[in-house]
This record gives C-alpha cells, structure tokens and sequence, in this order.
C-alpha cells in the first residue's frame, strides 16, 4: 500500500529545486518554442521564498514512476 504523499518546504536554490525547477523551465521552453522566440529562464530569488515572504513546497512520494512536483510561491 503507498503511503500518502508529504509536502515539504525546501530551499528554492537547493539541488532538489534546481532539478525541478530545471525540468519545469525545460518544458516551458518546449510549449512556448512555437510561439516565443526568445523564453528566457529566471532563477527564482532565494529571498522570494523565505518566511514571511513565501515558501518553497515540493510533494514527495514513495511511488518512484511518479513525475508531478510542484513549486508554489505562498504569501
């Protein structure tokens, strides 16, 4: 039986964030080739997701097929 999943606040330049924000930026990029010439990638400011300012949340899981993260800027 999984387990549920576990949402977990997390640095917004740690490596788990790059990587998800690194996927995320890579398939924007590949929905907006058609229609933007020029999608640049923007690094989040750490200071964005900082109490009380925000935070930065990923759903982590015991299902190793699973592929939805997600980042959300709260605050």
């Amino acid at each position: 039986m999984a387990s549920s999943p576990v949402f977990e606040a997390i640095a917004s330049d740690s490596s788990d964030a790059v990587r998800l924000l690194n996927d995320y930026f890579e398939s924007r990029e590949l929905g907006f080739a058609t229609l933007v010439r020029d999608y640049r990638r923007v690094q989040p400011d750490p200071s964005w997701f900082t109490p009380p300012a925000g935070v930065f949340v990923v759903v982590r899981d015991d299902n190793p097929n699973a592929t939805a993260r997600f980042c959300k800027r709260v605050g």
